[in-house]
């Protein structure tokens, strides 16, 4: 699944980076979790890493029961870093905000796409 951080305003663009930091540190430490890629979505825009408007990681489930805790670090990153938007795009091209889903709704859907996709 590939984690998409968008930050909401133009003033916000550090936080994005500190968030996708946070989160990359998070996700990394799980057993389970293998990070495949790392980067930025340009979008038209030009500059360095702080200058983009979306930054987004390739995240690999190696084991089904990691889902919840990827829902944690997520949720944490979101509370922590209230400048920006976390979403999940599956490789079916399905998309999920996680701004104001519960843990029992996200755990829902990770886990159909998790069983179908593998990942």
């Amino acid at each position: 699944m590939v984690i998409k951080v968008d930050r909401l305003t133009e003033a916000d663009s550090e936080e994005a980076a500190k968030a996708l930091a946070y989160l990359l540190d998070s996700i990394s430490s799980l057993n389970g979790t293998q990070i495949e890629q790392k980067g930025q979505i340009e979008e038209g825009k030009r500059g360095g890493f702080l200058d983009t408007n979306t930054y987004q990681v390739v995240v690999r489930l190696l084991e089904f029961g990691v889902l919840s805790a990827v829902y944690t670090a997520i949720k944490d990153c979101i509370n922590i870093y209230r400048g920006i938007s976390i979403t999940l795009k599956f490789p079916d091209g399905s998309e999920m905000n996680m701004q104001n889903l519960s843990k029992r709704e996200a755990y829902k859907i990770m886990k159909k796409h998790v069983e179908k996709d593998g990942q």
